[in-house]
């Protein structure tokens, strides 16, 4: 089955969330929930920032997702590290691949890049299996340049920015909290601030 995504009218939407906000932490996010309203049949849809030889989780939408993930691991771990955009039809049959939601069947992956240097990743995946075409790689290229390009860099270092991510306990059933982090590109290490977890 073919998806008919209008590309043009996406980075129009992209465009309009983005282009007069300068913090990445609400671009990223609302970029994801936009990408989410107009791709059919995904199951997640978010970026992964670059920490020096690792990617660590940023804004999404979908289940919770996988933390930390090195250069060279998985899917999102082989475009950081080839800086190369990786369309998968089948991720069981990609070596290496990191099942974060088992109801995933397909993945593609695309780099982000500002002034030449990798900053993220935008990771979207579907359970349908080859639901990702050429068509679909030009046009989250084309995306992803967009939001790469409403922000100056990820996380500059005169600022500090807190990222909540949220994660899975089990005590008697499971549950979902939240625990919060700063983060700077000079320190380029995740420091946690005052857990909460009610």
């Amino acid at each position: 089955m073919k998806y008919q995504t209008d590309y043009d009218f996406l980075l129009e939407q992209l465009t309009a969330v983005t282009e007069s906000e300068t913090d990445t932490i609400a671009n990223l996010s609302n970029a994801s929930a936009v990408l989410q309203m107009n791709l059919d049949e995904i199951n997640w849809v978010g970026f992964y920032l670059v920490r020096e030889n690792q990617l660590v989780l940023g804004p999404f939408q979908g289940r919770p997702a996988c933390v930390r993930i090195d250069f060279g691991k998985g899917v999102c771990g082989t475009a950081a590290a080839a800086g190369v955009t990786q369309l998968v039809p089948n991720v069981h049959e990609f070596p290496g691949h990191i099942a974060c939601d088992g109801a995933s069947n397909s993945e593609i992956v695309i780099p982000m890049f500002h002034d030449g240097q990798l900053t993220a990743v935008l990771d979207i995946d579907s359970p349908v299996f080859h639901r990702f075409t050429e068509t679909d790689r030009n046009g989250l290229e084309r995306c992803a340049a967009v939001i790469s390009k409403a922000g100056s860099r990820l996380f500059p270092d005169s600022e500090y920015h807190t990222l909540c991510i949220p994660i899975a306990r089990r005590f008697c059933s499971a549950a979902f909290h939240t625990c919060c982090f700063t983060a700077s590109a000079s320190r380029k290490a995740l420091e946690p601030v005052a857990p909460f977890c009610p």
